[in-house]
This record gives structure tokens, C-alpha cells and sequence, in this order.
């Protein structure tokens, strides 16, 4: 039986809409290998590792990040999941729409808190080792996170990184 941390609710501002998510804080942050792989059989069943691609109004290259995401019906079923991680994560609910027959929760790992995740999820991935070791190199030799300083960044890092995205995608493609 896990132990679980009071969660915070919080609310959540969202253009117009202001929701309540949930902050769960796992009891550990450092987990073992049974949780670990325990919610590396969520994310392969369930999640979504991307590479995301955002064009920003006057800036003149496109910014790149990491995301892993989970969606799921269950609320329990992803606060579990973030405690098994042992990365804390605000469980959001998503807008319901007319073919829900109950209400959908999604959880979010963004930049550094993507990559920590998935290398701690890494050697227990079967279906997503691919795509998470494409996410944990986009990091690494794309070098995300980095302040390039008065040149900007380097043509070959903008270069690198597309090709990142691009083979996420494509390993995403194959995988039907």
C-alpha cells in the first residue's frame, strides 16, 4: 500500500477558463526499480513522449521541448503514476467533451522535468525505448536549455534539433 501525500489544489489559469489541478508531490523522490517500472508500463501503454515544435510571434527560428504526457480516466491511476516517477506533476483535468462518459485527467512532464523522468524510465521501456531515447538525445546533443548569449544559437543546434523532431515523428508514424 503506497503512502500518498496530502495533494494541493491549485487553480489553473487557461485562457478564459480556470481549472483545478491537483499537485501531487511524491512521498520519495527517489524511487526504486519496482515503481519504475511500474510506470514505465503506464507510459508504454498510455503516454506520449514528443518533441515540440512552437513558432513564437517575432522570433525568427521555431523553439523546441520535451514533453511526456498521460491521459487517463482514472485519477488515481496518475497520481500513482507521478509517485511512482518521484517527480512531482499537477494532474489537470481535461475539457470534457461529448464522447467522454467520465471525466479525463492528464498529467505533464515538460523540459527538464521530461528528461529526468524519462531517464529514469529508460531501461524499463519496451514499446517507447526508441522514442524516449530520441527525447533524452534532443536534450543532450541539441543542447536545449542552453543560452547561446549576443550571437544567438548556432545554425547547426537549429538544424540538429528539427531533426529530432522529425524522427520522433517518424518513429511515431511507424509504430501503428
Amino acid at each position: 500500500t503506497r503512502t500518498f501525500r496530502p495533494a494541493k489544489r491549485r487553480q489553473i489559469q487557461a485562457g478564459a477558463h480556470t481549472f483545478v489541478g491537483v499537485l501531487i508531490t511524491p512521498s520519495t523522490s527517489v524511487p526504486g526499480a519496482t515503481a519504475l517500472a511500474y510506470a514505465a508500463g503506464l507510459m508504454d501503454g498510455e503516454g506520449c513522449i514528443q518533441v515540440i515544435k512552437q513558432m513564437v510571434p517575432g522570433r525568427k527560428n521555431p523553439t523546441y521541448r520535451l514533453r511526456l504526457e498521460m491521459a487517463q480516466n482514472d485519477f488515481l491511476t496518475l497520481a500513482n503514476f507521478v509517485h511512482c516517477v518521484g517527480l512531482p506533476a499537477t494532474v489537470r483535468p481535461v475539457k470534457r467533451e461529448a464522447d467522454h462518459s467520465r471525466q479525463v485527467w492528464r498529467v505533464t512532464y515538460d523540459g527538464p522535468q521530461a528528461y529526468v523522468a524519462l531517464r529514469r524510465l529508460l531501461r524499463y521501456l519496451v514499446r517507447k525505448k526508441a522514442e524516449a531515447a530520441v527525447g533524452i538525445d534532443f536534450v543532450r546533443r541539441g543542447r536545449i536549455g542552453l543560452h547561446p548569449g549576443p550571437k544567438g544559437t548556432p545554425t547547426r543546434l537549429w538544424a540538429l534539433r528539427e531533426t529530432f523532431f522529425r524522427e520522433l515523428r517518424a518513429l511515431k508514424l511507424g509504430s501503428d
